[in-house]
């Protein structure tokens, strides 16, 4: 690990959102970035000192957290999510343009970014060149992590992180892809694609029942995998998929995966990083659910055309587009 140096310090605290809210010590983004050239060199104290020592103060592990109800799984579409469902897309509709199919599994996992064992990530961090001083950083980071819970105005007692990575933090994604970045040493027979916590396992060929076999017999190392990586797989929004032009879907019978014992629900649409996708990508799945999106959002906006100020009016714009 490399120390930092002013005007890096400078840049990144000029980078902070004005409106991203505040932590346990109640400071602004606003007042970071307007105080950067004053509080720079202080920073830069502390963070060459963590690196040199590999300790971090305990008040810059403990995280606040605020609980949202979610209902269903939210992905925040940018480039790189594009980049990944375009990257797929193109592979299926290669071989559908061979006349080939490719059966696929979107793989599912409970609480990815909660259970990622500290100790499992450290020894591949070890693997990957992490050592000495850096090591023991990240040792130090995630060993004694703490969080409380804001909820409404009560803020919960201080309780430490056994698993899983800190979210909301830049080194948390990161750290998950380095935990599941052997994953496809496993797969022989397969292709797979991955984006976090959202994982594929897909294979083409004209004979489906050979489609199955390399899913089948892939599947089961996945399975092996997971299990000493300690993450939990969820069978029941594990989904699977077999794309093709419509002629050589309807001569298909019986294309079924097991996983773990249990049979692999196959569905017709699926979606994946946000994007709807059909057995035969025609996309015309995919337009409807962004069209029912849309009139939602354009019922919200008629309903308060009549509101009394411009400002309220944009407010509420804002909210809902």
């Amino acid at each position: 690990m490399k120390e930092v140096n002013e005007k890096f310090v400078c840049d990144e605290l000029k980078r902070l959102k004005s409106k991203k809210t505040t932590g346990l010590d109640g400071m602004s983004a606003r007042l970071l970035k307007d105080a950067a050239p004053v509080i720079a060199k202080p920073i830069i104290y502390i963070i060459n000192l963590t690196i040199s020592t590999g300790e971090i103060p305990p008040e810059l592990k403990e995280a606040k957290v605020t609980p949202i109800f979610k209902n269903g799984k939210r992905n925040e579409k940018r480039h790189s999510t594009e980049t990944a469902v375009t990257y797929l897309t193109d592979q299926i509709l290669e071989h559908m343009d061979k006349q080939q199919m490719t059966g696929s599994v979107f793989i599912d996992l409970k609480k990815a970014f909660d259970l990622v064992d500290h100790n499992c990530l450290l020894q591949k961090l070890e693997h990957y060149g992490v050592r000495g001083k850096s090591l023991t950083w990240f040792q130090n980071y995630l060993g004694s992590c703490t969080q409380r819970v804001r909820f409404g105005q009560d803020l919960s007692s201080s309780l430490p992180i056994k698993y899983g990575v800190p979210q909301g933090s830049l080194l948390g994604p990161l750290l998950f892809v380095i935990h599941i970045n052997d994953l496809p040493r496993c797969l022989k027979n397969t292709h797979i694609s991955m984006y976090a916590d959202d994982t594929v396992i897909y294979c083409s060929g004209a004979n489906p029942k050979e489609i199955k076999k390399a899913l089948q017999e892939d599947l089961e190392p996945v399975v092996t995998w997971m299990e000493i990586n300690r993450l939990l797989l969820n069978k029941d929004k594990t989904k699977g998929m077999l794309f093709g032009t419509r002629q050589r879907l309807e001569a298909v019978a019986n294309f079924n995966i097991i996983l773990s014992g249990t049979n692999v629900e196959m569905v017709s649409k699926f979606t994946y990083l946000g994007i709807t996708l059909d057995e035969e990508l025609k996309w015309k799945a995919h337009a409807e659910d962004v069209h029912k999106k849309v009139s939602k959002r354009l019922g919200r906006l008629r309903r308060i055309r009549s509101s009394p100020t411009l400002q309220a009016t944009q407010a509420a714009y804002k909210c809902i587009i």
